[in-house]
């Protein structure tokens, strides 16, 4: 099980989460 590649899928969408929109990231932090 590649945990190592899911951590870094993470970090991506949570790099482009984050510079789309602040609000959202917020969100998703929630969620």
């Amino acid at each position: 099980m590649p945990m190592m590649f899911f951590h870094f899928l993470k970090i991506i969408f949570d790099i482009s989460t984050s510079k789309r929109s602040k609000n959202y990231k917020r969100n998703a932090s929630s969620y």
